[in-house]
C-alpha cells in the first residue's frame, strides 16, 4: 500500500514527466530534493526488487543533505517509516513490502560510481560531480535519472552533456515552489534582495535584478538572491576566478599544493607554470576527498605511486601531518605565511590562465565558486572562507614556487 503525503509542484513535475532525464534546476529551499525522494519512496512501492542510488559529493554533504531530508522529513511525513528496513551502515533502506532498495553513496572516490548497476538515479547537487563520475554513473542506470541543483554557475558540463538530449527535460524552481516553506525562511532568503539608496536616501528594493540607476548598494546581495532566490544563473561580481579552462597538462617542472581536511575535502594538486609571455597555471587534481587522516591520505598517495622527490607546498596550521607525511618519504614543506600573504598570493595567481587538466572538476569548481567578501556592496580583498580547500591548495604551490624573484620563468 502506498502511503499519503502532501506533496509541492516539483513532485507532480517528476511524476508527470516522460522524460529519462529530469533536470531540476532551481533556487534555495524550493523543496527539489525533497519532492524527488517523495517521489522515489513512492515508486520503491510500485517496483519489485530494484535499487534505487541517491548519491552526493562528500560523506558530509550526502548526511546533511538527502539522508537528513529522506530520514527526517520524507519518511515521517508519509508515516513510511517503518516501512522501511534501515541499514545505516551502508546507508541502505529496503522496502518491506516490495524488496526494492534505496542506497545513498558519497562520490569522493570515483571508484563508487562503478558500482552495481540501478533502475533509477538521483544526482543531488550534481554541480559538485565531475562529468566523468556522472557518466559512469548514468552508463549503470536503466530506467531514469534525476539531477538536482542550485545554478551558482554560469556554464557547466549539464549545459553540453545533458539538456541539449531529446531524451531530457528541464524544469525550474524557486523558493516560491515550495508550499511548506515557513514564514521565518522565507524571510531569511528574501534577506538577500537588494536594496539600494538614492542620493536623496529613497531607496529601492530590486526584487527582480533590473534596478538600473546609480544609488548605492546597502543591503542584500545581487548574486545570491539572483541564484538562491530567483534560482537564476550567475556569477558574482566578487569572484575571484571566473574565467578557467581545460586542457591537458604538459611535460615540464611541477609541483604540487596540500591544503589539510577532514569535514571538508583535502586536496593534493599538481601545478605547473607555463609560458612566462602569457602565463598559464596548469592544475591537475590528484586528490579532492573528505575524511582522510594523515595515514589514509598517506596510504592514498603511495597507491597512487607518486614521485616522493616531487616537492609539496602544504598549509602550515597542520605541523603534525606535515610531519608525518615527511617521515613516509614525501618531500614536503610549510607554505610561508603572512600578513596579507593571501590577497598577495591571490593577485600573483589571477595574473594566470587557469587551465585544468581532465578529472579535475571538483577542484575546476571551487575556483570558479570562489570570491570575495562583501561587505555593505563594497568588494573587500580578503576571500570568504568557503569553497577554498582547492584555491588554497594551488594558491600555496603557485605563488609559494613561482611567486618570488628567481630566474627564468617564474622571474617577475
Amino acid at each position: 500500500m502506498i502511503p499519503s503525503f502532501q506533496v509541492g509542484p516539483i513532485y507532480a513535475k517528476t511524476v508527470n514527466s516522460r522524460a529519462k532525464i529530469k533536470v531540476h534546476e532551481g533556487g534555495s529551499s524550493s523543496s527539489k530534493t525533497v519532492s524527488i525522494l517523495q517521489y522515489l519512496m513512492v515508486e520503491s512501492f510500485r517496483e519489485n526488487n530494484a535499487l534505487y542510488t541517491v548519491t552526493r559529493s562528500t560523506v558530509p554533504n550526502l548526511k546533511r543533505g538527502p539522508i537528513q531530508d529522506w530520514t527526517g522529513l520524507v519518511l515521517p511525513g508519509a508515516n513510511a517509516t517503518k516501512a522501511f528496513k534501515a541499514n545505516k551502515a551502508d546507508h541502505t533502506w529496503t522496502n518491506l513490502q516490495t524488496g526494492t532498495r534505496i542506497e545513498f553513496v558519497a562520490l569522493d572516490d570515483e571508484q563508487k560510481a562503478r558500482g552495481p548497476r540501478r533502475n533509477r538515479l538521483f544526482m543531488n547537487e550534481a554541480n559538485e560531480i565531475p562529468l566523468s563520475t556522472a557518466k559512469q554513473l548514468m552508463r549503470r542506470t536503466s530506467d531514469e535519472t534525476i539531477i538536482d541543483y542550485n545554478p551558482s554557475l554560469i556554464h557547466w558540463w549539464i549545459d553540453t552533456e545533458i539538456i541539449p538530449r531529446d531524451d531530457c527535460e528541464l524544469f525550474h524552481s524557486t523558493y516560491k515552489d515550495n508550499p511548506f516553506l515557513t514564514d521565518d525562511l522565507t524571510r531569511e532568503i528574501e534577506e538577500d534582495v537588494p536594496v539600494y539608496e538614492e542620493a536623496d536616501e529613497t531607496r529601492t528594493k530590486d526584487w527582480t535584478l533590473t534596478y538600473n540607476g546609480s544609488g548605492r548598494l546597502i543591503k542584500g546581495d545581487p548574486y545570491e538572491w539572483a541564484v538562491y532566490g530567483l534560482g537564476r544563473r550567475g556569477s558574482p561580481s566578487e569572484a575571484i576566478y571566473p574565467l578557467v579552462e581545460d586542457g591537458a597538462f604538459p611535460d615540464g617542472e611541477y609541483i604540487r599544493g596540500l591544503d589539510f581536511g577532514f569535514e571538508h575535502p583535502c586536496v593534493l594538486l599538481d601545478v605547473l607554470r607555463a609560458d612566462a609571455e602569457l602565463p598559464r597555471c596548469h592544475i591537475r587534481e590528484m586528490v579532492f576527498q573528505s575524511g582522510l587522516t594523515n595515514s589514509d591520505l598517506i596510504a592514498k598517495m603511495d597507491s597512487m605511486k607518486l614521485d616522493k622527490r616531487v616537492k609539496i607546498i602544504a598549509d602550515s596550521s597542520r605541523p603534525e601531518a606535515i610531519q608525518e607525511i615527511k617521515r613516509a618519504g614525501y618531500n614536503i614543506v610549510a607554505t610561508k605565511k603572512g600578513a596579507g600573504s593571501v590577497v598577495e598570493g591571490i593577485d600573483f595567481m589571477k595574473r594566470h590562465k587557469l587551465v585544468f587538466a581532465p578529472g579535475s572538476e571538483q577542484s575546476k569548481l571551487q575556483f570558479q565558486n570562489y570570491r570575495r567578501k562583501k561587505i555593505a556592496g563594497i568588494i573587500q580583498d580578503e576571500p570568504v572562507k568557503r569553497d577554498d580547500d582547492a584555491p588554497d591548495a594551488g594558491r600555496y604551490a603557485l605563488f609559494e614556487h613561482w611567486g618570488k624573484p628567481r630566474t627564468g620563468l617564474g622571474a617577475w
